[in-house]
């Protein structure tokens, strides 16, 4: 159970013992200062009300401020530990690692594998529209090497349809003798 699940559950706990506090001893207190009496018991009774009034409000605040947002409810996808800035070392990895970016959401740095030539053909709200799903898996496959240029394939996985799609993906060396893909069909 993570931190915010628990502070939750504590802040839910005071709520409810606030809401009761002020049904039992706040009615008490109403019903007194109405009949005209003034005791002791009303007078603890008061403050014991405005205390659990205090509570009530800083609770909910908390709760507000501590919740979730509700795009944090879409299922779970694995997080990346790859930098933006790391450089594959070979096409294999280069396929590997966009895998990992576009499984994560992180689409920026998986952009950023495009090559410089297919980046002009391919705005990057474009490309997060293509990859913008919810992959189960992501399987990279080099099919041809030589040279330069590479011939792979990346299988994605929907999460929820479980449909499988392949696509054709051509890797070529830029200029810093980094592997950037340089096409990808369909």
């Amino acid at each position: 159970m993570d931190i915010q699940t628990v502070v939750s559950l504590v802040l839910n706990a005071f709520q409810a013992l606030s809401v009761i506090w002020i049904l039992f001893f706040g009615t008490k207190t109403v019903v007194d200062v109405a009949k005209g009496q003034s005791s002791k018991i009303s007078r603890i009774t008061v403050v014991s009300l405005m205390i659990a009034l205090v509570v009530l409000i800083v609770a909910s605040g908390f709760y507000l401020i501590l919740r979730k947002p509700l795009e944090a409810n879409k299922p779970t996808q694995p997080t990346s530990s790859i930098t933006p800035t790391a450089q594959p070392a070979d096409e294999q990895t280069t396929l590997s690692y966009f895998c990992s970016f576009i499984q994560a959401h992180d689409f920026d740095p998986a952009y950023q594998l495009y090559s410089d030539d297919y980046q002009q053909k391919v705005s990057a709200s474009d490309f997060q529209r293509k990859w913008d799903g919810n992959y189960d898996s992501c399987i990279p496959k080099i099919t041809s090497s030589s040279g330069s240029r590479a011939e792979s394939t990346i299988t994605l996985t929907d999460f929820f349809s479980k449909q499988t799609t392949v696509y054709t993906v051509t890797l070529v060396r830029n200029r810093n003798n980094y592997w950037r893909i340089d096409n990808v069909s369909p």
